[in-house]
């Protein structure tokens, strides 16, 4: 078996996957088949018996192109310059739209008539004028035609069909008026209906730039992932060190990698030790400490000694860019939603066919007057116009895309605001998303006569000529303190163990539990203070032959982790974390913020495995921040990837939460529920207008009284309320505002005395609605955007209280 991919032109909506899809895999030897209209790629697993040609003319015949990938352009810049080409159609429509409106709608506003065409006065040529400006609209918007009528043929009627019928309806009927006005019947001048064909079309190929704008977008910051690789690479000969490139790289050379150089590919260290950055594939911000024999991953960062290390993968073969693959892979693989709004007008297209031509028949026979017959069958079709249901959807979407905006969430597609309130299950990654993503010092202990300020003043003064994580992680909270560092003297770093250095004549050592043995310090009495499997990384402290204190340090969650947690858990959504860290770390963590499952030591495709086997049983959601995160991200129904993060993991995404804080998510929910609420009101209501004016367009009125007839101009102008109805319901989302109020538990209150100090110390915020239940210890307030979470619980603490949850 071998998997090949194509590229495939011609699609536009998921009835075209679907239809290549089912194409392929009734091709012989073509064992799966998967479809991608965002890459407007197919990617195929095949067996010997399988036949390229047999493929290509199966899809030609099915109305698409296939061909091999043309590897001289990116998927970006293939779709930038078809971004180029939408456009410049825009454009190109426009130069014809705004003259074709002008004479046709001016006089409407009181703008000065062109003599030549003026309506009363030259009406065959205000016919022309028009007909002349809506072909070249036409010709230029020729592929909605083209696949419209293709899907028709094929059985799968879709949104392309339905604006290739509405506005061909239009055009013929302003057709047959025109021969109309030159037989001499000048009324017919206000029955012209081209401005409604190029404005229609026109919309239809600006939604589409956009759409595709978006697309685009998303495939250029994809493809970031292999900027991680450094461009050129340090060959070790033997007895010299040359400069070569990465396509140059081979495998079994030995490369030199110096403190702060990104590994440039997978290997084994055969020199040297050193420290490890590998968040980029682990997510976890502690640094790895590598030695020789040990694995060193491309695209990770060497942080403290130079090692020397051969080459064991390199192009297609490493970890990096097995990543790319299964994130593209994962990305194909993913269904597309069949939009409500395609489901139905698969069936409305040739209904709305049948009763027109039904129409047409029953009266030209009825009546003998084809005049008549053609005017029920135009306002069949004029009133029964896709507008109102093509705008059913991409409105709501737009509009709520916006409110989201607002509220600190991207939104990469319609299908994520679809999916996001169905989410049964949330999975979350832990560093990063859930915690904050780097150390902090989180415990001083003193084992003698020294105060916890005094000792983490002696740590960060040893710890000064120090560029460890830990070591900034001290410095930072020295600082915080405000203590004043003391100068240090012989200081010597020992990679893997510790430092040694001199303060004021004394040494000390400052590391882990083997640079104390190293030393000869006595241990023994930190076993009962240190906490296994909290997460934390203890750092010993030892003066002389003595330990005299320990400090640890730790990744914290985030302000705002458990409320967002607890409000999931009360909407009965289950939650999980999965994490690269180990089992202890992350169940004793997912125990503490009140996550359900946890999942330690995952590679990213352990990750991916887990999320598809939740999937069989739940519609999954994925949070997280990280390259190691994009397959899971992919993976998964929905992807929710932090701003705070990797552009790869933000480009992964279907979502991308602006703000540092996780209660966008608890709005995302909220918002999808509403935006789905709101698409089928629109469909309720653009199908209540059809249902309607259809009978009326029959002739229906006629039982009422004789010769009443449904004017063309009529239908129209309902076909217009339609879709005016649905857009202003639509516009309702624009005052979505997300969580209003938010909930927080106070610790240590007990009388009316602290409720006003802690309504006080919110009013100092500007906060408003504030309530206290002293009862439970439950203080609400609404929201606001410039005041954060951890500015309240500062406020708070201030006052003399602590918020639940924080230590």
């Amino acid at each position: 078996m071998k998997e090949i991919m194509y590229d495939i032109k011609g699609m536009t909506c998921a009835a075209c996957v679907s239809a290549v899809e089912k194409t392929a895999l009734k091709t012989n030897g073509v064992l799966e088949a998967n479809v991608s209209l965002a890459t407007e790629q197919l990617r195929v697993v095949v067996n010997e018996g399988y036949l390229e040609k047999e493929l290509f003319k199966n899809i030609t015949l099915t109305g698409f192109k296939a061909s091999l990938p043309d590897l001289d352009l990116s998927l970006a810049e293939k779709q930038q310059k078809k971004l180029k080409e939408m456009w410049s159609s825009i454009v190109l429509a426009l130069i014809f739209l705004v003259p074709l409106l002008y004479i046709s709608m001016g006089s409407m506003i009181f703008l000065p008539q062109i003599p030549f065409l003026d309506i009363d006065k030259k009406p065959l040529n205000f016919a022309i004028g028009q007909l002349v400006l809506t072909l070249p609209v036409m010709i230029i918007a020729y592929k909605y035609y083209l696949n419209g009528f293709k899907n028709i043929f094929r059985g799968h009627p879709n949104m392309d069909s339905l604006v290739a019928i509405g506005t061909l309806s239009s055009f013929f009927y302003g057709v047959y008026a025109l021969i109309k006005i030159a037989l001499g019947d000048v009324s017919y001048a206000h029955k012209l209906y081209f401005e409604s064909a190029a404005v229609i079309l026109t919309l239809i190929m600006v939604g589409k730039f956009l759409e595709q704008k978006s697309t685009t977008k998303t495939t250029s910051e994809l493809e970031k992932l292999m900027d991680l690789k450094p461009k050129t690479a340090l060959l070790f000969d033997g007895n010299t060190y040359l400069e070569i490139t990465q396509e140059e790289i081979k495998i079994s050379n030995i490369l030199m990698v110096r403190p702060g150089d990104v590994i440039p590919t997978d290997g084994v260290i055969r020199s040297g030790f050193t420290t490890i950055d590998e968040q980029m594939m682990t997510g976890e911000s502690l640094p790895k400490e590598k030695t020789v024999g040990e694995v060193v991953i491309g695209g990770t960062v060497n942080i403290t000694g130079a090692i020397l290390m051969e080459v064991t993968e390199v192009g297609d073969k490493t970890v990096l860019s097995t990543i790319i693959k299964k994130v593209s892979e994962a990305q194909m693989k993913k269904a597309p939603i069949q939009k409500l709004a395609d489901i139905i007008s698969g069936y409305f297209v040739p209904i709305v066919f049948i009763i027109a031509i039904s129409g047409l028949l029953f009266w030209w026979l009825f009546s003998k007057d084809f005049n008549i017959a053609i005017n029920v069958f135009v306002s069949v079709l004029v009133i029964a116009c896709p507008c109102a249901l093509g705008l059913a959807t991409p409105t709501a979407i737009m509009t709520a895309s916006g409110s989201a905006a607002k509220n600190g969430i991207l939104i990469a597609s319609g299908e994520s605001l679809e999916v996001a309130h169905k989410a049964s299950l949330i999975a979350f990654d832990k560093t990063g998303t859930i915690t904050k993503g780097e150390l902090s010092v989180s415990e001083v202990i003193t084992l003698n006569e020294f105060t916890k300020l005094e000792l983490l003043q002696l740590v960060a003064s040893l710890e000064q000529p120090s560029n460890h994580p830990i070591a900034l992680a001290i410095l930072k909270a020295a600082e915080e303190a405000n203590l004043k560092l003391k100068q240090v003297t012989n200081f010597s770093n020992h990679l893997g163990l510790g430092i040694k250095a001199e303060i004021e004549e004394n040494n000390y050592y400052v590391g882990n539990e083997k640079w104390m043995k190293e030393n000869k310090i006595k241990l023994g009495q930190e076993k009962a203070l240190i906490k296994k499997g909290e997460g934390k990384s203890y750092l010993y402290v030892a003066s002389k032959e003595r330990l005299i204190g320990l400090i640890s340090v730790s990744d914290d969650f985030k302000d705002d982790a458990f409320k967002v947690i607890k409000r999931l858990n009360e909407l009965n959504i289950k939650t999980v974390l999965l994490s690269g860290d180990n089992v202890e770390t992350v169940t004793y963590m997912s125990e503490k913020i009140g996550i359900k499952e946890a999942y330690g030591s995952l590679f990213p495709e352990d990750k991916q495995n887990l999320i598809k086997e939740f999937k069989k049983d739940h519609t999954v959601m994925m949070v997280g921040d990280g390259i190691n995160d994009a397959i899971a991200l992919k993976e998964a129904h929905l992807g929710v990837s932090l701003s705070s993060g990797t552009d790869v993991a933000m480009s992964s995404g279907d979502v991308v939460l602006m703000r540092d804080d996780l209660t966008s998510l608890l709005t995302l929910i909220k918002l999808s529920k509403k935006t789905v609420i709101n698409i089928k009101e629109n469909l309720f209501w653009a199908f209540f207008y059809n249902m309607l004016g259809i009978p009326i367009a029959l002739g229906l009125l006629t039982i009422f009284k004789k010769g009443l007839f449904l004017n063309p101009m009529i239908a129209a102008a309902m076909m217009s309320l339609s879709s005016v109805s649905v857009v202003l319901n639509a516009l309702r989302l624009k005052r979505f505002k997300g969580e209003e109020k938010m909930e927080i538990k106070v610790l240590g209150m007990s009388c009316k005395r602290c409720e006003k100090r802690v309504k006080d110390a919110l009013k100092a915020l500007k906060l408003k609605k504030i309530r206290v239940d002293l009862l439970t210890g439950i203080v609400s307030f609404k929201i606001n955007d410039k005041v954060s979470l951890k500015m309240v619980e500062e406020a708070i603490n201030e006052a003399g209280y602590t918020v639940e949850g924080k230590d």
